[in-house]
C-alpha cells in the first residue's frame, strides 16, 4: 500500500565518478583498494552524505534533503515542499542546491575525481530501504547520455527554472540562471551531443576570494585605505590563477593517463571548457591554460 507521506515531488541528482568501474576492474592490490575507498569517501563527503557537522544537518533538515550513497554513486533529493521553500520559495532553494552540487564537483576534481551526473524533476517515493523514483530514473538516464564529465540537467529542470515566476524578481543583470547553467552542442568522440550542465568552473570561480590570514590582515592595515581594495583584488586573482592552474594540470594528467580514444575525447572536451572559462577569470594567464 502506498504511504502518501513517503511520496514527494522534487529535484533528484544521480552522480558518480568517471572511470571508476575501469579502476575497479584493474585493482589487484590492497593499495589499489585503499585508493578506491578513498575516492568513495571523498565524493560522499563533498555531497554531504551523513554529515557530522550540526550546521550541515540543520540545513539538510530545512531542505528535507536526502543524500544516499552506493559504491561510487551518490543520489541527492530535495523536494518542492520543505521548511526552506516555505521561506525562500522553490526557485532560490533549487538554485542554491544546484550551486552546492557544482561546488562539490569542483572540490572533487581537486582530488582528480571527475564526476558525471544527471538532475531531473519528478516524483520520489522512499519508504525505509525501498526507493522508487521517476526523477531518479530520469537523472540516471541523463547521466548516461551526458557523455562528458559534467552534471547535466534535463529539459524538465531547465524549463521549470527558466519559466519560474520567482525568477522574475531578478533583473537581467542579476539573473542567476545563465550564470548557473551552460549549454553545449557539438560532437565528442564521434557522437553528436546537446547538453545543459552546471557551469561548475564559473560557479566555483566566483566563490574564490582572497585568503584572510592574520598576516594578510596585518599587511592590509599598514596600507592606505584606497590601496586595500586593490591588494585584496590582487590576492583574489592570485588564488584564482592557482586554482585554474591546478585544474588544468589535473586534466592534463588524466588525459595522459589513458590511451583510450573515447576517454581522451572527454578530457579534450573538458580542456576546451576549462580554457574558455579560465580566459574570462584569469585574464588569459598562460599557466592556467590546459594544453593536451
Amino acid at each position: 500500500m502506498i504511504k502518501k507521506s513517503k511520496l514527494s515531488f522534487g529535484l533528484t541528482a544521480f552522480l558518480d565518478i568517471l572511470g571508476f568501474g575501469a579502476q575497479v576492474a584493474t585493482a589487484n592490490t590492497q593499495g589499489d583498494l585503499q585508493a578506491l575507498l578513498k575516492s568513495i569517501k571523498r565524493i560522499r563527503k563533498a555531497f554531504e552524505h551523513k554529515p557530522r557537522d550540526a550546521a550541515e544537518r540543520e540545513i539538510h533538515a530545512a531542505y528535507a534533503k536526502t543524500v544516499l550513497a552506493f559504491s561510487d554513486s551518490v543520489i541527492v533529493n530535495v523536494p518542492l515542499a520543505s521548511k526552506m521553500t516555505e521561506v525562500s520559495g522553490t526557485f532560490d532553494a533549487f538554485m542554491s542546491e544546484l550551486h552546492s552540487m557544482a561546488c562539490a564537483q569542483a572540490s572533487c576534481i581537486e582530488h582528480a575525481l571527475f564526476l558525471r551526473g544527471g538532475v531531473d524533476l519528478d516524483w520520489w517515493y522512499r519508504d525505509g530501504s525501498t526507493l522508487v523514483s521517476k526523477s531518479l530514473a530520469n537523472a540516471y538516464a541523463q547521466e548516461g547520455t551526458a557523455c562528458v564529465p559534467v552534471i547535466a540537467v534535463t529539459d524538465r529542470v531547465y524549463e521549470f527554472l527558466a519559466k519560474h515566476q520567482e525568477r522574475k524578481a531578478y533583473s537581467t543583470d542579476s539573473d542567476p540562471l545563465p550564470r548557473m547553467i551552460r549549454e553545449y552542442t557539438g560532437v565528442v568522440a564521434g557522437k553528436s551531443i546537446h547538453v545543459r550542465f552546471l557551469d561548475y568552473l564559473s560557479i566555483f570561480a566566483r566563490e574564490i576570494d582572497w585568503t584572510p590570514t592574520s598576516s594578510n590582515r596585518s599587511f592590509l592595515l599598514g596600507l592606505p585605505e584606497e590601496a586595500r581594495d586593490q591588494q585584496m583584488e590582487a590576492w583574489r586573482l592570485e588564488n584564482l590563477r592557482y586554482w585554474f592552474a591546478g585544474h588544468a594540470r589535473t586534466i592534463e594528467m588524466a588525459h595522459g593517463g589513458t590511451n583510450v580514444p573515447s576517454v581522451q575525447a572527454k578530457y579534450q572536451w573538458l580542456a576546451e571548457y576549462h580554457n574558455a572559462v579560465a580566459l574570462v577569470f584569469t585574464q588569459g594567464d598562460p599557466s592556467c591554460i590546459c594544453v593536451l
